[in-house]
This record gives structure tokens, sequence and C-alpha cells, in this order.
């Protein structure tokens, strides 16, 4: 699993975690751990490993750096977790799809503060009254600062309805059970995505669910005695499937991309208005960037798609479709990747199987001999790509400043991954005869005499 310091991964036979540092790509080193992770994730901040052992009801972060791995104890088996986007909480739940070995009350939810030792009170354990149905998922917020302290809030998505639970200041816990449908509805409706906004003591919640045509905006005032949460729903159109939240000159504003009536809103929270432009191709994902003049801007896409479309955010409430443009490619789209104002389109091509767009210059460059890539990444000022070529693995290498491309071939090698390694450079793995293997090239610059091998050690669960 690559981290900022790093790439750490588990050796469960010798009861460790591998760690691999830029610094001294040529060695490993060794932090004990003797859990069996169900499973690893990195925090949103890049710099620490998340082990998830269900059965043995722990929960362990550790870095590269670190000699030793934090572990937390857990009360029950929850079987599921999500890291704080600021990267500094977890919570546990227990997921919908994972039978446990023993009883659980599926309404329960528990609280890690990564910045506190393991304790009787890390982490803080609540039972969320009142959700009568199963996990779908679950959301942790950032802190919110209100009049008796810092909160953090966890809700969990659950089939017509959300439940809160509110981790406030002095370990007092609040909870709260938000229907998403009138009590005599029969409707059915699966919250799909969340965009969540704290400040002055409030926390905005903005969902898209499946079977609604609305987008639900929850507000909660963490600075009342009694939790509360009043809930809007603002049109959007057929099937919205993707949200994006952003600040527009006018103020607060949701981007909603909607798949079956093909259009996209541009929708005002305050007064339940909106704008809506029709695109005549769908879209299911969203990519915000800012343009030059730092304007928000977004790229709509689909797979599978000779097309997208950008949209200028600011302009669409007085241009509508003017403020819209829809950019032809020769080729399907399979996945885009982010580079500054300008993006990294792959391809099923084996042979031109990478494209970038400007959006600032509205040009196209295609590259050619790229083979079949099954990986994609933006490291610092490069864009990294692994796929297969007359039969060997090879890495490649695209400058973003001058569109330079080189590229490294891995004879005789079956790589799995390439992931991020340091500020600069990428690591590849793969099965040997030996055992694993590691490639590292930690400045980016891909000649074998810049690299580092790491061979012929049993690894389990190696980058994934």
């Amino acid at each position: 699993m690559p981290v900022a310091s790093g790439v750490i991964f588990h050796d469960s036979a010798a009861e460790r975690l591998v760690t691999v540092r830029p610094a001294d790509n040529d060695r490993i080193g060794s932090i004990a751990y003797d859990g069996s992770p169900k499973t690893q994730s990195a925090t949103p901040d890049g710099k620490r490993l998340v082990l998830h052992d269900v059965q043995g009801r722990t929960l362990a972060i550790a870095s590269p750096a670190d000699e030793k791995a934090t572990t937390y104890d857990l009360p029950a088996e929850f079987s599921a977790n999500v890291v704080a986007p600021d990267s500094q909480a977890a919570v546990v739940y227990h997921g919908g799809s994972t039978s446990a070995a023993s009883l659980v009350n599926t309404a329960e939810v528990g609280l890690v503060d990564f910045l506190t030792a393991p304790g009787e009170t890390n982490p803080r354990v609540a039972t969320i009254t009142g959700l009568a149905r199963a996990p779908i998922r679950a959301h942790v917020s950032a802190e919110v600062e209100a009049a008796d302290g810092k909160h953090r809030v966890v809700w969990i998505d659950a089939q017509s309805m959300i439940g809160v639970a509110d981790f406030a200041p002095g370990g007092k816990v609040r909870t709260l059970v938000i229907p998403l449908v009138a009590v005599d509805s029969k409707a059915l409706i699966t919250p799909r995505a969340t965009v969540a906004r704290g400040g002055g003591g409030k926390l905005e919640l903005y969902v898209i669910a499946q079977g609604s045509n609305d987008v639900l905006h929850i507000t909660m005032d963490l600075g009342q005695a009694k939790l509360g949460a009043s809930l809007d729903q603002i049109a959007s159109g057929a099937d919205p499937v993707s949200l994006h939240v952003f600040e527009a000159k006018a103020g607060r504003r949701v981007l909603t991309a909607n798949h079956t009536s093909r259009d996209v809103a541009i929708l005002d929270p305050t007064t339940g208005t909106g704008t809506v432009v029709h695109l005549g191709t769908p879209t299911t994902k969203i990519v915000p960037f800012e343009n030059a003049k730092g304007e928000p801007m977004a790229l709509l896409w689909r797979s599978g798609l000779t097309d997208f479309h950008l949209v200028d955010l600011d302009r669409v409430a007085k241009k509508k479709g003017k403020a819209i443009s829809r950019i032809h490619v020769d080729q399907p789209i399979r996945n885009v990747v982010a580079a500054g104002a300008s993006f990294i389109l792959q391809h099923d091509s084996a042979d031109r199987g990478l494209s970038l767009y400007n959006t600032e210059t509205g040009k196209q460059t295609v590259f050619g001999g790229t083979g079949t890539l099954s990986h994609v990444l933006k490291v610092g000022d490069a864009v990294f790509a692994l796929g297969r070529a007359g039969g060997d693995s090879r890495i490649s290498r695209i400058s973003l400043n001058d569109l330079h491309p080189t590229s490294i071939a891995l004879k005789n090698r079956t790589t799995t991954s390439l992931v991020p390694f340091g500020e600069a450079g990428v690591a590849a793995a793969g099965p040997g005869l030996g055992g694993w293997w590691l490639a590292l090239f930690a400045s980016g610059t891909l000649k074998a005499k810049d690299g580092a091998w790491l061979e012929g050690f049993v690894l389990e669960g190696v980058l994934q």
C-alpha cells in the first residue's frame, strides 16, 4: 500500500509490516503487527496505513516512519470502516453485506480517534436508536466547531433513512434518525452519494439517492441543546448519479449529472431553484478543476463514450448551454486522470491507449505504442502508465512539462501493481519464482541504473 513516506505492506507469515522508504529504497524496514486484517487502506492524506482485523476486533494504523503500529481494540465485530476526510479519525460499523461470526447490533457504530491513545474511551461507541434498516455505508465528518467545542459526526446510509451519531465534547453522544420519505410513503430510495460541508456550528449534507430525482439537503445545528435536522428537497433531474458542491461567485451551488434525462443541473440550495441544461449524451462522473483564472470548472464523462463535456460552472446560470462545451475524441474513453487543467484519457487501444486534452488550449495529444494498459496515475509533474507490450510488462512516464514520454521494460515479469513512491516516483510489484518482487524508482526517472530491486520475499496482500 503506498503512503506519502513510502510503501508499506503486510507479511502475515512473519507477523510484521514491511516498509520501504524513498530515502533508503534498497532495503526494507519492519514493524511488528500480529493481526489478520480483512481490509487495508491508506488514509486520505496518504500518510498512514489502516488495517482492520474484523474477527480479531482491532483497527491499527502505521506508517513507514513508525517503530510500531498503534492498535485500537474494538468492542464488537465491526465489519467495515471509513476514515474521516481530515485523516484524524475513523468510524467502524456493520457493513450490510458481511455476516458476523457473533451476534451484532447493526445500529451500533464506533469512533476511533487517531490523535488519542487507545483506551476505555477510545473508541467511543454509540447505538443509533431507531435505525431500523441495515447499513449500506457509513460516513464521518471532519471536526465541526460549535459553541460548546468540537464535534465529529457519523452518519449511516440505509434504505429511505439516514442514521446520525453526533460525538460531542465531553464524551456526550447524541443520535438521530432522519427519514428520507414521508412516514406513510411506500417509496424506497437508496442514498448513492453524499457531500458534507461544516461550518458555523452546523453540518450540511447534500445527498442524491437512487429512486429520487431530487437533491436532499439536510442541515444539522450542532449547537442546539437537542440534536435536530431539517430536510429540503431540490428538484434536480431524472436519475442523478453524480454530485459536486462548490463555491460560486453567487454563493454555494450544487452540480448534478442526471443520467436518464441526459442533462446537468446547477442548483441553489438557499432558494431551491436551479438551471438545467440538456447534454445530448449521458454522463455519470464529475471531475472538478479550476481554470487558469482560478474559476470553478468541471469535466463530465461516461466510460465507453467518445465525448465528454467541459462546464464553466460560474456561467451556466446566465449562458446555459453556451457555458458547456462538448469535446469529441476518436476513441472510447475508459478512464480519466486529472492533471491540473489537463486530463489524461485512457483508451482500450493497445496501440494508442493514452491521449492528453489541455482545457486551456483545447488541443489533444495522442500517444502511440502504449501497449495494453492496466494502471494510469499522476505523481508530481508526470503521469505514469503500466501495461504490457511485446510480451513484457512496461512502465511509461509522460512529463507534464513538455509531454515527452519515456519507458522501461520489465522483461519476463508479470507486474500486478503500480503505485506512487514518494513525491515523484513509482513502485511496481509482481510475483516471481522466489516470492514477490518490487521495482522502485524513487526519482521517477525510468532508467535501470536509477531503480532499485527487492526480490524473493513472501508477502500477502502486497500493494492491494
